[in-house]
């Protein structure tokens, strides 16, 4: 979100992370090796989805926009700061941007310098547990809030989560499928990849640090499919008292492991992770005569869970191995979808009993910050509670190894027909 110096936005439509509109843009700086760089200084694996890619956009394309810009905030920054009249960011917020240091824990001024970027528009970053203000007299009136109320700095959504699950430990892992997929290890010091394929950044915890991979599109799989094709199971939904994802966990269920040889490609906004391909598409491959929809719904379930093994993957092949793993997001909601993960990846499952663990992070760092609690692992051990474990099936084991083969064999051979594809659309389209 960008502000002017009157605190109004600069901009009237932010850029989210979904945007790819940059990514002529990103490979430019790739040719030119500023992405190893920013990998370098930051931590953060570049990608159309970071703010440095937004603001470059903003500055070739909107440059009026940015130079009456004064301030750039998160969007949980920006309800704080309606809340408290005060601008700050925190150090998760600050490391996803790919403007940051990591290092020394402040701006970079040479990659603002760099990209062009005025680094005096980047807030002060402070804890994610600290006070960043009050509720003002103003903001009490327009939400009923008592005045005076403490306002934590709080994380950013995923760093919530990852508290709010309990990664409070080393090398303990938390999946997120939710619109995308988050892949996050706990580690007590930082760690780069030589092949850039993890980003690194401070953690919503004193003296821990995540490392992630973040796939562009999970559970939005499911939500496309269901929004184009699922009309019937909506009505049958609606008239069984029973949600739409229900109705698809039971016609899944039919369907066996492997989903009858169909393989589906999840990369239906691109792909970011474990390789970054901004014109990789979304691939349904495996389709017969035979083929019925249940096999189709499973194969969607069963490509999410593959995308979790190849990020996993990179973890596993730097030496980093989780030694748990907890599974957040609206997958966990789905007891099919679990045991297909667990199955997948051959870890053991655990999901937390309340599914929306960024709200439990949240709620740690606020009750850090009012003296409720001593610290996150005081909260954590009053709050966080484990409502079901997963095993996976040996069977299952081997049968979806094979399938994992296929499905990375598949996207491999097709990397040169996504960009191809990608070029002719845009002729196409202009």
């Amino acid at each position: 979100i960008l502000l002017s110096r009157r605190g109004e936005l600069s901009r009237k439509n932010s850029i989210i992370w979904l945007d790819t509109r940059s990514k002529e843009m990103l490979q430019d700086l790739i040719s030119r090796e500023i992405d190893k760089l920013v990998y370098k200084t930051s931590g953060l694996k570049l990608d159309t989805s970071a703010q440095l890619m937004h603001l470059l956009w903003i500055r070739e394309n909107e440059p009026d926009i940015l130079r009456k810009t004064s301030r750039l905030l998160g969007c949980k920054d920006y309800i704080r700061y309606k809340l408290t009249d005060r601008m700050c960011t925190d150090y998760t917020e600050a490391c996803a941007t790919g403007l940051f240091d990591i290092k020394r824990a402040n701006w970079s001024e040479d990659i603002c310098d760099l990209i062009g970027i005025p680094i005096d528009i980047l807030p002060e970053v402070k804890g994610s547990w600290e006070i960043a203000g009050y509720i003002t007299r103003k903001a009490s009136k327009e939400t009923g809030l008592p005045p005076g109320i403490p306002v934590a700095v709080g994380a950013g959504d995923v760093y919530s989560t990852a508290l709010g699950a309990g990664l409070l430990e080393p090398r303990k892992a938390c999946i997120i499928v939710g619109t995308a997929g988050i892949y996050l290890i706990a580690s007590d010091k930082p760690i780069w990849d030589k092949n850039e394929r993890f980003s690194v950044s401070f953690h919503a915890v004193p003296e821990l640090w995540i490392l992630d991979t973040c796939q562009m599109t999970a559970g939005a799989a499911l939500e496309w499919f269901v929004s184009q094709f699922c009309s019937d199971e909506k009505a049958e939904a609606e008239r069984r008292g029973k949600t739409v994802y229900e109705i698809l966990d039971e016609k899944a269920s039919k369907s066996p492991p492997g989903s009858a040889g169909v393989v589906f490609l999840p990369f239906l906004q691109g792909e970011r992770s474990p390789f970054n391909n901004p014109n990789a598409k979304g691939v349904l491959y495996g389709l017969n005569l035979q083929t019925k929809k249940e096999n189709v719904i499973r194969s969607i379930l069963e490509g999410v869970g593959f995308a979790v093994r190849d990020n996993l993957e990179v973890f596993k092949e730097c030496e980093i191995e989780p030694k748990e793993v907890i599974l957040s997001g609206g997958a966990s909601k789905s007891e099919l979808w679990c045991q297909i993960i667990a199955d997948i990846i051959g870890y053991n499952i655990s999901i937390p009993a309340v599914k929306e663990c960024g709200l439990i992070g949240a709620i740690i760092n606020a009750g850090v910050a009012a003296g409720v609690f001593k610290d996150q692992a005081e909260a954590a051990r009053e709050m966080i509670k484990t409502e079901k474990k997963f095993t996976p099936l040996k069977d299952n084991i081997r049968l979806y190894t094979d399938y994992f083969r296929i499905y990375r064999n598949i996207y491999k051979n097709l990397m040169e027909i996504f960009n191809l594809s990608s070029t002719n659309c845009d002729k196409t389209i202009k």
